[in-house]
C-alpha cells in the first residue's frame, strides 16, 4: 500500500475564527438567535474574559438585530 503524503493541519488563526462565527450568526435562523445562544457562539470562537471576547460579542449582536431589523 502506498503512504500518502502528510497535509499540515490547518492552523486556527483569530481571522478564521471569527469568519466561522460570523457566519454562524449569519446563516441561522432568527428564531433560535437568543442572546444566550449568541454569547456562546460568540464564547465558542473567543476565550471569555478577553476584550476580544467582548468585542466578538457586540459585533455578532449588531449582525444579529440588524438582521431581525431586515425581517421585520
Amino acid at each position: 500500500m502506498r503512504r500518502r503524503p502528510i497535509q499540515k493541519k490547518q492552523t486556527m488563526t483569530r481571522q478564521f475564527n471569527h469568519v466561522a462565527a460570523f457566519s454562524k450568526v449569519g446563516t441561522a435562523p432568527l428564531e433560535t438567535l437568543t442572546d444566550a445562544m449568541i454569547e456562546s457562539i460568540a464564547a465558542s470562537h473567543a476565550r471569555r474574559g478577553t476584550p476580544a471576547f467582548d468585542k466578538l460579542h457586540a459585533d455578532l449582536r449588531e449582525v444579529v438585530a440588524n438582521r431581525k431589523a431586515l425581517a421585520a
